[in-house]
């Protein structure tokens, strides 16, 4: 329940069904996935090389934060590891 709403209350509610969300279709499925910065549905065709690339990227960024805590500037970061 959300703010005293659920799927089974009131007329109208719909349960594993295609909604539109600020012009993105999500349909049954769909990974949602939020935090402070945002909101994201990836496609469940998608989800899985979705989140194998995004591990990737958090281990670059872990490798990156300790070049920089061992001393390695930010331009030097980038040019050795690219942009994430």
């Amino acid at each position: 329940m959300l703010n005293g709403w659920s799927a089974t209350s009131g007329s109208g509610a719909a349960v594993s069904v295609v909604v539109t969300v600020a012009f993105v279709t999500v349909r049954p499925g769909d990974f949602i996935l939020g935090d402070e910065d945002g909101v994201i549905a990836i496609p469940q065709t998608l989800a899985e090389p979705v989140l194998i690339e995004a591990e990737k990227l958090t281990q670059k960024e872990i490798q990156i934060r300790a070049e920089l805590k061992n001393g390695l500037t930010l331009a030097q970061a980038l040019e050795k590891f690219g942009a994430v």
